[in-house]
Formats: C-alpha cells, structure tokens, sequence
C-alpha cells in the first residue's frame, strides 16, 4: 500500500517533517504486516484444532499418536 500525505498549496516538506512521514509509513507498515500474520497464525490455529477434533471423533486421541 502507500500513504499520500500532501499539503493543499504548494509548498515542499520540511526535511524533519518528511523524516517523521516515513516513520509514520514505516510503523504503519509494520502494524499493517503485523496484522497480517496475526491473522494467518489463528487461521492455521483454527485449521489445526478442527483438524484434531476431527482426528479425535474419528477414532479417538491414540489415532492421532
């Protein structure tokens, strides 16, 4: 993705302001990618425990060993 961020006039950034815009971008890159493999991690959580619970009615815990 990409953050647009501008000013309604003309007028360039300051040195210190686009240093602070990029490490706005940066961390919400990161959060944004952090969510991301937060959500594929429970996903194949869920995947595994219904996998297990159906392992298990099918012929019990020791069918799983």
């Amino acid at each position: 993705g990409r953050v647009y961020v501008a000013y309604t006039d003309d007028q360039d950034f300051l040195d210190e302001e686009s240093a602070l815009l990029g490490d706005i971008a940066r961390r919400l890159s990161g959060y944004v990618e952090n969510q991301r493999l937060l959500q594929d991690t429970t996903d194949r959580i869920e995947d595994a425990v219904a996998a297990y619970a159906g392992a298990v009615e099918a012929g019990g815990e020791q069918a799983i060993v």
